[in-house]
């Protein structure tokens, strides 16, 4: 029998299903509806601008969606979390930890596309996603990136979603931050990494009591990816400098390359080093995850704090919960269909 508790938990997270569903619809529509008007005022041509690539992707988000999913949950109540500072240790202890995560999401993306792959008959394209935000150029990822993606992805799937959950369990919070942003996202190409993320910086927001340290560590994530990285490749070409390493008679012989080749060399370098600077912070992270297991941390008990086998019922099998999930599906099997050959 459910207890009168249980009901009330479902209930509520059924009122912030709908909440971000509504969210969904206003960014996704907003979007289409700024693109509808660029291209009848300016033109296929305005497509090819970074900068309104940037804008139209970015400004729904923070400027429409996150405005309306505060004045529809900002009667909800809230508690107060504890804040507690971090040393500069601890920063860079839980920057090192990124690191493996997002190489587990990406490791699990690239196996979800390979077996998708082999049940479809076709050839998923991997890079689909990593193109669309490589026309966004240098500017567009740093304004979307950047700037408005670790402040307004962490007031909305951390600051307001946390606040008013967290009451019904650490670990419920957490999980659900991490898959409504895993989902947000609407491809299976970033799902995973961005699920995994979601969960730990929910985890050091529910730790902390502070978003600014979830903002920085977003800020981290998508400045190494999506503009140190993304520039880098930019500047010289990946499949040249392959066939040079390749080619020890060339690397014997750098003097007598080709102008446009030894001009990638600097940046190819820069790369390389960027790459093992990567390399390092994983494994540096690995170490930690290991101490951070190790010690075993619990979750402190809340004051409405959901039955143990009963969490995944109540939190997600409402008509609220349940329609952004499909919604949220739906829109990643259309990216699929789309990244076919």
């Amino acid at each position: 029998m459910v207890s009168d508790a249980v009901k009330s938990a479902r209930r509520f997270f059924n009122k912030i299903g709908f909440a971000y569903v509504v969210l969904l619809v206003a960014i996704y529509g907003s979007q289409l509806l700024a693109q509808f008007v660029a291209l009848k005022v300016a033109g296929r041509e305005i497509f090819d601008n970074p900068v309104f690539l940037s804008l139209a992707t970015a400004l729904p988000v923070d400027i429409i969606g996150a405005p309306i999913l505060y004045l529809i949950i900002r009667k909800f109540e809230t508690t107060k979390l504890e804040e507690n500072k971090l040393g500069i240790g601890s920063i860079i202890k839980y920057t090192c930890m990124l690191g493996p995560i997002t190489f587990a999401g990406a490791l699990i993306s690239s196996g979800l596309s390979s077996l998708i792959g082999r049940i479809t008959g076709t050839v998923i394209d991997n890079n689909a996603v990593v193109e669309s935000v490589m026309q966004l150029g240098t500017v567009g990822r740093i304004i979307t990136a950047c700037i408005c993606a670790p402040i307004f992805e962490e007031l909305i799937f951390r600051k307001l979603l946390i606040d008013r959950t967290v009451k019904y369990g650490e670990a419920v919070s957490i999980v659900l931050s991490g898959v409504l942003f895993g989902l947000f996202h609407g491809n299976f190409e970033q799902f995973f990494y961005a699920c995994f993320l979601g969960m730990f910086f929910g985890y050091i927001y529910i730790k902390t009591g502070k978003i600014q340290y979830t903002m920085l560590l977003h800020f981290f994530v998508n400045f190494t990816s999506a503009a140190v990285t993304a520039s880098l490749i930019t500047k010289f070409d990946v499949d040249a400098m392959q066939n040079l390493v390749s080619n020890e008679d060339a690397l014997q012989n750098l003097s007598s390359l080709p102008p446009e080749i030894s001009a990638m060399l600097p940046w190819f370098l820069l790369y390389t080093i960027w790459t093992l600077f990567l390399v390092l912070i994983f494994f540096a992270g690995v170490i930690f995850w290991i101490i951070e297991l190790a010690s075993k941390q619990r979750f402190t008990e809340r004051e409405c704090q959901i039955p143990r086998g009963k969490a995944l019922r109540t939190v997600y099998c409402n008509p609220g919960m349940g329609l952004y999930i499909v919604l949220s599906l739906s829109l990643c099997v259309f990216v699929i269909i789309s990244m076919m050959n």
